[in-house]
This record gives structure tokens, sequence and C-alpha cells, in this order.
């Protein structure tokens, strides 16, 4: 069993091709823990080894405070597998001493029990599509006692120096996204989050501990693993809107731009761009469907005042609805890092254009008999 957090709702997939593949700033697997001597390092620990009973601390390695190189940070989190018999851990289960065949390695963060430990994202400056990781509590524990994990953002970084830096110490104000309880009650009870946010500026992303159980530190761990955060799609302006509803001929088109200063310029290469429409009349209502949009060759120029066009069978005695709807690929789809065999369906970037009509639609009121 697992929980699913923030499910979007898909208006359709236009997907031309897929690909699960990040940059090294959107995804954090806390397996590299051991890359601190390269040069320049990959990561920098800070602190040594957990102490306390083997059942709570048995696989964290040393450190509290860790610097990734691709910007990430962790503070006041250890890092590793628990190896106690009975432990909590998102999967899969690595070697140990007590399993020596496996040979997964799978670590994870573990936010102490301090409302000061946190998961700090760079400033990710073209923005966020959808947050994934998987969560669980590190100790099976009674309700009233369940650690909770809280996800922030921001985008109000003051200053440029913010932009390059750690968002830990910069002067910034987060916005709460979501909060959730870990209960789980077995190793297969951890939290599958996906969750949109769809945020085309530069923004930062904050994963915290946002309640805490008693006063050890060294106690109820919040594990944290596989953290991805897709980019956000292309945004696009659609002009020149024209529509013809004739027995001579129908159809509808319009020019597409990018939005200006657009953190992810696209140009037909890797638009797909659809037409939803319907057909109505004083009596009748047909039903939704979609018809793919056909680039002009040699318009625009650099992706700016490409013009698009849908030709339409005609309907005689009805007029005819519509709105644009469009992706930009390639679509991430996240595979599944706990090795459960889950399917994470591709994500799409649709959106529903022209904004200039009401409801996102527009309506040619010709009706010819």
């Amino acid at each position: 069993m697992f929980f699913l957090i923030g499910v979007c709702v898909q208006t359709a997939v236009f997907a031309v091709n897929v690909t699960n593949q990040l940059d090294e700033s959107r995804i954090l697997l806390f397996d590299d823990y051991a890359l601190t001597n390269n040069t320049p390092p990959t990561w920098v620990h800070e602190g040594g080894l957990p102490t306390g009973p083997s059942m709570v601390i048995g696989g964290l390695l040393a450190g509290t405070n860790h610097y990734h190189h691709s910007g990430w940070v962790l503070q006041n989190c250890r890092i590793g597998q628990r190896d106690y018999t009975g432990s909590m851990y998102v999967p899969p289960q690595m070697a140990t001493n007590y399993i020596p065949t496996l040979s997964t390695t799978n670590y994870s963060a573990h936010l102490m029990n301090r409302l000061s430990a946190a998961i700090y994202s760079p400033v990710l400056t073209n923005g966020a599509g959808t947050l994934y990781f998987e969560a669980i509590n590190s100790l099976l524990v009674g309700t009233g006692v369940e650690p909770e994990l809280s996800v922030d953002i921001t985008t109000n970084m003051v200053g440029g120096a913010a932009l390059s830096g750690s968002m830990t110490n910069a002067n910034v104000e987060w916005q709460s996204v979501f909060s959730t309880n870990l209960n789980a009650t077995s190793i297969n009870d951890f939290v599958r989050v996906m969750k949109k946010l769809d945020i085309r500026q530069p923004v930062a992303i904050r994963i915290r501990r946002s309640a805490v159980n008693g006063t050890a530190p060294e106690n109820f761990y919040a594990c944290v693993d596989n953290i991805r955060v897709s980019p956000a799609g292309p945004q696009l302006v659609f002009d020149a809107i024209t529509s013809v509803v004739d027995s001579g001929g129908t159809f509808v088109a319009c020019d597409i731009s990018n939005v200006p200063g657009a953190y992810s310029p696209t140009d037909h290469t890797s638009r797909d761009v659809q037409l939803w429409y319907r057909w109505f009349s004083p009596t009748t209502t047909l039903s939704w469907n979609t018809l793919a949009m056909v680039y002009e060759p040699a318009s625009g120029t650099g992706g700016d005042g490409e013009h698009w066009k849908a030709t339409l069978a005609f309907v005689p005695g009805m007029a005819l609805e519509y709105y644009f709807a469009y992706s930009g690929n390639p679509i991430y789809q996240s595979p599944d890092y706990t090795d459960k065999h889950y399917v994470y369906p591709p994500e799409t970037d649709t959106r529903r254009h022209p904004e200039k009509h009401s409801m996102g639609r527009g309506r040619s009121m010709v009706l010819l008999w």
C-alpha cells in the first residue's frame, strides 16, 4: 500500500517523446554519499556519527549538515539506510551485515527530530513542474507521535546573491504547499509524493520537519528519498486567431509565439498543438473531439510568429466551439526508484488557449443550413 499525494488532473496526453532524465540540480538520490574525495567533492559532510541505541541509529552515517555540489543542502539530517531488524525505510533494502546477498546501495535522508531539520533545493531558475519523492517514518510509531513533513516553496528571493547561493540563510518568504504525517506500519506503506507545482519563474523548494516527537534529536526520523523536480513546461502566446465555418472550407488557425523571457522557449520542432472542438446548435451539442494542428513551413522565427492551422469537416446546421491545447516535449516520466514496479504517468503540460475568450474557448457562431 502507498499514498499518492497531489495527483494532477490531466486534460489530455499529447507527448511526442518521453524522457526519464533530469538535470543534476533537479534530482537527489543520496546514494553517492561517499563521493567526498573527488575534485571538486560531490558532497561535503559536517558532523560526526550519531550516538544512541543501535535500534535507533544503526546504519546511519556521519554528518548532520550536508552540501551537494549541485546546490542541495541538508540541515540536521542523517544519511544512510537503517539496518536494524524491524527498521523502516524507503525500499529497496540495501546490503547489510544481516543480509549480505543484497547489493543495492539505497541511502536516504533522515530528518532528525528537530524543527530545524530540512532539505533545501538550489534555486531552479527555469521553474518547477512536478515534485516527486518517497517518505516513511523510521520507527513503527503510534498515533500522536507520527513524524510530520511539510513542503514549502519560495519565489521571493531577495537580492541577486540568493539566486546563486544556498536558500538556507537567504532572506526569503516561504509559502506552504502541503503537509503529511508519516505513519507506515511496514516498508510497503511509504508515502509516494507527486505534487504538481507548475511554477514558471525562479523557485526554491524546502522539505522540512514540521512536528517533533519528544526531545531526543536522534529519534523518530522522517526518511525522504529520491527527490525529483521536473522542469516547468513552455509558455506560449496565441494570436491572430481565425475560424471559418463554411461548406467550402472549415478551419481554425492561429499564430504561436513564446512568452517574452520564457524559461523554456520552444519552436515547432517540439510543440504539439491540438484543437479541441465540438459542434452545437440551439437544440444539440455534440461531444468534444481533438485534432492535431499543422505547422505552416517556414513561418515564424525562433519559435515566434509560427502559423498553425487545423482543417475540419463541415457539419451543416451547426456552429463550432473550440479551444487550443499544447504541450512541449520531451515530457518527463519518472522512473520508480523503489523497485515496486509502479508506473508513473508521463507528465503533460497541456494548456488551454486563448485566454481572451470566455472560459478559454472561442466560438464560431456562423450557422449554415
